[in-house]
């Protein structure tokens, strides 16, 4: 019976081990990834020794990668000729999830011992990591141990998931919906289920709470969700290597942020979220990896899920996603974008009435308004005129038109103050169109951020131009505002109304100056005021010569000119009819109208024209 039962011990033992389990001396079960490393989210590699002699046969072209790698700053990529360091998966399998091998610069510091090492010994270099960052002080990061079954059930779950993929997903798409829900349903119905999904899931329903009706809002429960999302990506940040997973649940973030937070916070989450992207080797097109992708590889996402990769479709868009959403923050914050070096991913396949799609195509005529950017005035009039050649029906997409022509116009005013007329009346129309896309989204709860953006941001640019054609739409523009601060009634809305009107009032005051001073000028002077010039001894008189009676005189007749010019102008009220005169004539730009009216014109009688 003993023997038998050790034939059975023998024939269920494995061959291999994975490095997590030998290192915490853990039973492994030799799949790939084995069950330990899958529940307690570890990284599992397996180590293979190579025969020596193949191993000595193959270290002349490591060594010469070695060399090459070390004399440029190509990403560090394991060559094809070269032994690798680890054999995760059968020679037909797809690849493993992670790789930060091919994302790290070979003449980094992190690098440079695995380049050595691959010189003096191909089968055992060093791994990449970083020996001598620091003296390791708390490296131990304890897991987070919050876990969204804690704060929400699945059936709530399911309902923000639903509202998550009618209201946000057509238009960004950087998720696999289908992997998502599959994910959760393992997650509640599996106690011992991985938690390495409940950021994305939490995240999901963070953003999705924010759709729901005012009185069905649970604010404490959101709180939760975004605590939770927070802590699992700050600690996996500390504790290993960040994956695809990761940037999406940083993309969740950033647009949770986008809705919610201070422009400060968005911005560093974008900034972030750019970064894990970088670090996944999300920056990198899939065709370099796999070089049957096709068109319609977005289909197949689902089943790629399973093999731990994205599907090619979605890597793209999380890639264009990320960059969409931390440039168009930073140009609108005034902040320096974060540029990733050496990105070859294409663009996301073009499909029809996919607004995702037509988001990325707007995005790169943004690239010119890039602080940087070298763009001349004929690039920039050419780049929003195309902007303005698409005709979207879908609310979000007329508001975020609407805000990328603002930039243009915006950058076109800083280089050149007297723009064409046509330019003008086109950014009046896509900002016409858009508020009436705010007023829906905001009679429908959808809290984007454009339905308090675009007028705002719309009235500045309407007070700017100065036209008559563009002063005729602030009336529109605030009402849409006001409309926006009493449906929501935040804080932030309310300071963004109280803002512009002080602008619209500022304005409003300058013209009124404007047209007192042209008023002013049609007053007849008095005959005594003119006939006498001023002398530099005597402000108020025009000789020490004069009687006493002399100067009483002229004392009351100048008193009783300048009350009949306060009078007249106490009378004019209206100065409708200044806007379109003088102020819009681009002649009279260089006039100092101020040092005209304010000193004196020294006629004589003989010298007034009759």
């Amino acid at each position: 019976m003993d023997t038998q039962t050790n034939r059975l011990r023998t024939r269920l033992r494995t061959r291999r081990a994975c490095e997590a389990c030998k290192a915490r001396k853990r039973k492994c079960d030799g799949q790939d990834p084995c069950t330990s490393c899958v529940r307690y989210e570890y990284s599992c590699l397996y180590r293979t020794r190579l025969p020596r002699k193949r191993a000595k046969e193959e270290s002349e072209p490591a060594a010469s990668y070695s060399l090459q790698s070390s004399q440029s700053p190509a990403l560090l990529r394991p060559p094809t000729s070269s032994p690798s360091q680890f054999h995760t998966t059968p020679p037909n399998a797809p690849a493993a999830p992670t790789q930060p091998q091919r994302h790290v610069d070979c003449s980094s510091g992190m690098a440079f011992p695995h380049v050595l090492g691959l010189k003096l010994d191909p089968g055992h270099p060093p791994k990449l990591k970083g020996f001598g960052w620091n003296l390791g002080l708390q490296y131990h990061q304890p897991r987070s141990e919050k876990s969204i079954t804690w704060i929400i059930t699945h059936r709530e779950w399911d309902r923000l998931f639903e509202i998550y993929v009618d209201n946000i997903h057509p238009l960004y798409g950087f998720l696999d919906t289908e992997s998502i829900f599959a994910q959760s349903l393992t997650r509640w119905t599996n106690p011992n289920a991985t938690k390495s999904y409940d950021h994305i899931l939490c995240g999901i329903a963070a953003i999705a709470s924010l759709f729901l009706p005012a009185h069905e809002r649970l604010i404490e429960r959101e709180r939760l969700l975004v605590e939770c999302a927070r802590d699992m990506m700050e600690i996996n940040s500390m504790i290993r290597e960040p994956t695809h997973i990761d940037a999406q649940a940083w993309l969740l973030r950033t647009l949770f942020l986008r809705f919610s937070s201070p422009p400060h916070a968005t911005w560093m989450a974008s900034c972030t979220t750019m970064h894990i992207v970088e670090a996944t080797g999300l920056h990198l097109d899939p065709s370099t990896d796999a070089a049957t992708a096709t068109v319609d590889d977005d289909v197949e996402s689902a089943s790629a899920t399973h093999t731990g990769r994205l599907g090619p479709e979605v890597h793209r868009r999380v890639y264009w996603a990320a960059k969409l959403l931390n440039s168009w923050i930073s140009f609108e914050f005034g902040r320096s974008r974060v540029v990733i070096q050496g990105s070859t991913c294409q663009p996301p396949a073009a499909m029809a009435h996919d607004p995702s799609s037509d988001m990325v195509k707007m995005f790169q005529f943004s690239e010119y308004l890039h602080p940087d950017s070298t763009a001349s005035l004929e690039q920039l009039e050419t780049g929003l005129r195309e902007i303005t050649g698409y005709d979207f029906n879908i609310g979000h997409l007329i508001m975020s038109q609407a805000n990328v022509c603002f930039g243009f116009y915006r950058r076109l005013r800083v280089s050149n103050i007297h723009l064409n007329m046509d330019l003008l009346k086109v950014v009046i129309e896509i900002g016409t169109k858009a508020l009436a896309a705010s007023r829906q989204a905001c009679e429908q709860g959808r809290p984007w951020w454009h339905i308090s953006n675009v007028p705002f941001q719309f009235t500045c640019v309407l007070l700017a131009m100065d036209t008559s054609e563009s002063l005729s739409k602030v009336n529109e523009s605030l009402d849409t505002l006001r409309f926006v601060a009493s449906t929501f009634n935040t804080p932030m809305a309310r300071s963004a109304l109280e803002t512009i009107e002080s602008l619209v009032r500022l304005a409003q005051k300058k013209k009124e100056q404007d047209a007192m001073q042209l008023s002013r000028s049609l007053m007849p002077l008095s005959a005594d005021a003119t006939s006498t010039p001023m002398t530099a001894n005597s402000s108020t008189y025009p000789s020490t010569d004069l009687s006493q009676s002399q100067i009483q005189n002229q004392n009351q007749s100048q008193t009783q000119s300048q009350a009949q010019i306060q009078s007249s102008l106490d009378q004019v009220t209206d100065f409708s009819w200044s806007n379109s005169l003088l102020l819009n004539d681009p002649t009279l730009d260089d006039i100092n109208w101020e040092m005209l009216f304010s000193m004196p014109l020294g006629l004589s009688n003989e010298q007034q024209p009759v």
